[in-house]
């Protein structure tokens, strides 16, 4: 597997197949809907198994089938790799020390409960399912970025009393899972692409007008006093308050009182805040993308 550009470069034009391409953008399309409308359906899962085997075996559980998932993949991409040694080349071990490790953060320092790693697999997925029409891995990667503040948005908007923030620590992970997906598809699936260039190219200027859409209206509504990073309220039912005579969005009801937080079962995790949040995020997502340009230049 080699890098160029961001882009896949010996990958065959499926072109003539011209219903694949807007099937394929259905179905992700479906996909992404059903992760982030979905939240409601993981928590009656959650609140099932632990009802049924209690928190240790259900804990003790979702990490035994993320370790086996994380082994499978492991095994899978060796065989392939055996039988194909010439098509993987270094650059995709350094990619794939740097996703393994973003998981490992994330797993030891921003999951409250084990079946959060759920976020993984679900945006690896979506991330997968981009590549599959998308060539271009940054743009797969902004994506699956704004893909997961979308989801987490939703979540924030529909159940502010039960989340308190917007979740920042979900948009970490979802980023983490859309570089894995990206990865299984560059190691293993990168024979399967059905070009949709006039639509990627569209897709890149759109991106671009989103992401200095959103960055403007962060810091003016901030400026502004249209949006605050914390207001305190016990049981908010709306992600807008009146404060000081104006409807403003708040990010966060709830203020950490040091670093580590503890769950009611005795775990210890970081809460990000909206600041250090926006400060993550932003450097994962040029983190992961430089990586990509970096190791595309020595490919070349």
């Amino acid at each position: 597997m080699t890098f160029e550009s961001t882009k896949i470069p010996t990958i065959a034009d499926h072109s003539e197949f011209n219903f694949i391409q807007p099937f394929l953008v259905f179905i992700t399309c479906i996909y992404y809907l059903f992760v982030s409308l979905g939240h409601d359906f993981v928590t009656q899962l959650y609140v099932g198994i632990f009802n049924n085997f209690g928190r240790s075996k259900m804990e003790s559980g979702m990490l035994f089938g993320f370790i086996f998932l994380s082994i499978f993949i492991a095994v899978a991409l060796t065989f392939y790799i055996s039988k194909h040694k010439s098509d993987f080349k270094l650059s995709s071990s350094i990619l794939w020390l740097i996703g393994g490790i973003s998981l490992i953060i994330c797993y030891q320092l921003l999951i409250v409960t084990n079946i959060e790693m759920i976020h993984f697999v679900q945006y690896a997925i979506f991330g997968t399912l981009l590549c599959l029409f998308i060539k271009d891995h940054i743009l797969v990667l902004g994506i699956v970025f704004i893909g997961g503040v979308l989801d987490e948005f939703i979540q924030f908007y529909l159940h502010p009393s039960n989340t308190m923030y917007l979740d920042f620590n979900d948009f970490i992970l979802d980023g983490s899972g859309g570089l894995i997906g990206i990865l299984i598809y560059s190691s293993v699936l990168s024979k399967f692409y059905f070009s949709m260039n006039s639509m990627e190219k569209q897709l890149k200027v759109t991106l671009k007008m989103v992401y200095i859409i959103l960055i403007f209206a962060y810091f003016i509504s901030l400026y502004t006093g249209y949006s605050v990073m914390y207001y305190k309220l016990a049981e908010p039912e709306s992600i807008v308050q009146l404060i000081d005579g104006k409807n403003t969005f708040v990010f966060s009801y709830f203020r950490a009182e040091s670093f580590w937080s503890v769950s009611n079962y005795g775990r210890e995790y970081h809460i990000l805040t909206p600041v250090w949040g926006t400060i993550a995020v932003i450097t994962q997502f040029c983190l992961y993308s430089l990586c990509f340009k970096f190791i595309s230049s020595k490919s070349n």
